[in-house]
């Protein structure tokens, strides 16, 4: 059987595809990959992720070019400039050259390393690299380091270009000099900086002369490299389907720093002409809610409600194998729109105004995928819809039930909420038909109850709570432009000098202080920064600010009698009434009350 086979293979051309070419290979150099990339030549396809890595991975790609390691093939496309609908851009950091200027081949897999030596070695980065050349030499300049010595991962520094007075003495010349460390960018004109250095540099017992020799061959180990390393490069045809391309872009993906499932569908959809980074970013123009600035929505949420509509179903596999880009098309303005119209409820009615004080954010996506069927009833009825879904979200929230199979959750209750939110008489979703919540649970919840936690502060500003430095209520913008946040009523300090023997970490132990207030209370017994605090001109007595926050701290109270035990007992029963309010659900009493 081996001599058939060995005679079978006598009968192929030495070169397998030199009758049938399905790519090309052809190495570049570092100088011409940067002069492609720099001149437009060489651009991207519009469906790539934008450029991820961390100063650290640069750091290491660069010292293993150094050291002449190998670090991976690249792969280009020649593609048809006249194809209107193959969308490109440019890397990030070059030049804008507009619309009209089209790359003769596009990066199919490299972009983050050519991104990151682009960066390093050309500038228009977020940081500035420097190399340590005292990590390289040794023996007073007087030799190279053996290999084994050098400590590559320490020899390779950065700067970020906001860190204006480092950046200003690391980008002097003669700083620079004095301290032995070349800027990366300057490796185009390496010689002139050596010689530089070899006249500035004084060392006791070494000659000019010794110091300019040892750096040449500094020069040609080890910086070379990063001027002439050669890239294998594939190259496919422009020939080549765009269909195969966004395979092969998936593929390789796969087997590299995998793709989240919008990267892997934003290439897939592609060829259907259904273009999701282009979405998605219209989509944040329209509704700044879904922006980092606010909520900071990851746009894989608006698949998984797509997939929602579409298949009953928000399961990686489903949305990722099962969802067509038709669906996607069809639904991508309503999911938006909900989303942005569930936010804005969350944050009028709910008390959620920021995404620390939202305790799922897969909650969203049941209720996102259902609010087009709310927007399409007569006025009448949205209002008691809408009251209901606020009910789901309280109740949802307050039950944890997106702990643990949190898509499949989403999946069950968004087929009763799109019965349930227009019709009352329909089976209500899991979370609101079972409502099941008890007093311990919310008395020994610690803050690592994170989605509790969440709840209850945002129950607090639903409820009306104001800061304790001004009076005011808390909105979205006195929340981030006052620094309110979460800190303890009973300072943690004190609380460790006490007999009790509760956590100090406890949720009801916590509420939104800013920061001024925060300050003040430090270490302090209730009752002292409580003095303190009533003593202080405002137009809102402190007394009833305290209410605000569903604590009594009345004269004679557990607070101003620093009674930790009693506060949290007391608060209990504050937070308890207010959770059946927003739930309409009692919360059952599985505790034995203090008599008095």
């Amino acid at each position: 059987m081996a001599d058939q086979f060995d005679n079978q293979v006598t009968d192929f051309d030495s070169n397998p595809y030199s009758s049938d070419p399905v790519y090309e290979t052809n190495p570049l150099q570092v100088g011409q990959l940067i002069g492609s990339i720099t001149s437009g030549k060489l651009g991207l396809p519009d469906f790539q992720r934008d450029f991820t890595w961390e100063p650290r991975r640069t750091a290491e790609l660069l010292t293993s070019i150094m050291r002449r390691f190998p670090v991976g093939t690249l792969l280009f496309w020649d593609i048809d400039k006249s194809d209107e609908q193959l969308k490109t851009r440019q890397f990030a950091g070059t030049k804008e050259r507009g619309p009209t200027v089209v790359p003769d081949q596009v990066v199919l897999d490299g972009q983050q390393r050519l991104t990151s030596i682009l960066h390093s070695l050309a500038g228009g980065g977020s940081e500035f690299y420097f190399l340590n050349l005292e990590s390289i030499v040794s023996d007073g300049w007087r030799e190279m380091r053996p290999k084994s010595e050098i400590d590559w991962d320490n020899s390779i520094h950065w700067i970020g270009r906001s860190e204006d007075d480092n950046l200003k003495q690391a980008s002097d010349r003669n700083w620079q000099l004095d301290n032995a460390v070349l800027p990366l960018n300057q490796i185009w004109k390496v010689d002139q900086w050596i010689v530089d250095f070899s006249k500035r540099r004084s060392i006791d017992g070494v000659s000019e002369q010794e110091i300019l020799d040892l750096l040449w061959f500094v020069r040609d180990t080890y910086l070379n490299p990063l001027r002439t390393y050669g890239f294998p490069v594939i190259e496919l045809p422009k020939e080549t389907e765009i269909e195969a391309v966004c395979t092969v872009f998936e593929t390789l993906n796969r087997t590299a720093k995998p793709l989240g499932v919008f990267e892997l569908l934003t290439a897939r959809f592609f060829p259907k002409k259904v273009y999701l980074r282009d979405l998605w970013e219209q989509a944040t123009i329209d509704f700044p809610s879904l922006s980092e600035e606010d909520f900071d929505l990851d746009p894989y949420s608006v698949l998984q409600a797509t997939s929602l509509r579409a298949r009953n179903s928000a399961q990686r596999a489903d949305v990722l194998k099962k969802l067509t880009a038709e669906e996607v098309e069809a639904n991508w303005d309503k999911i938006v729109g909900g989303l942005d119209g569930v936010l804005k409820m969350l944050e009028s009615e709910c008390g959620v105004l920021t995404k620390k004080l939202l305790p799922y954010g897969m909650v969203l996506l049941p209720m996102a995928a259902t609010w087009p069927e709310i927007q399409d009833l007569k006025p009448i009825k949205q209002g008691p819809a809408k009251e209901r879904l606020r009910q789901y979200f309280w109740c949802t929230v307050f039950t944890s039930n997106f702990d643990q199979g949190a898509n499949s959750q989403a999946g069950a209750d968004y087929i009763k909420l799109k019965k349930w939110l227009p019709d009352e008489g329909e089976p209500a979703p899991e979370a609101v038909a079972a409502f099941s919540l008890t007093r311990s649970t919310i008395a020994n919840a610690t803050t690592r109850r994170k989605a509790l936690y969440a709840a209850i502060l945002a129950l607090t500003v639903r409820l009306g709570a104001r800061d304790f430095h001004d009076g005011e209520k808390i909105t979205r913008s006195a929340l981030l432009g006052k620094e309110i946040d979460s800190h303890h009523v009973f300072p943690k300090a004190y609380l460790s000098s006490t007999t009790s023997e509760l956590s100090p970490e406890l949720i009801l132990n916590r509420t939104l202080i800013d920061k001024t207030t925060n300050q003040s209370i430090g270490k302090k017994a209730p009752s002292v920064y409580l003095e303190e605090i009533s003593s202080q001109e405002r137009d809102t007595d402190y007394l009833d600010i305290f209410k605000t926050h569903l604590i009594d701290a009345a004269a004679g109270g557990c607070v101003q009698k620093n009674d930790y035990d009693g506060f949290i007992s007391d608060r209990l029963d504050r937070v308890v009434q207010g959770i059946e309010d927003v739930t309409s659900h009692a919360v059952f009493d599985d505790m034995e009350k203090s008599k008095n």
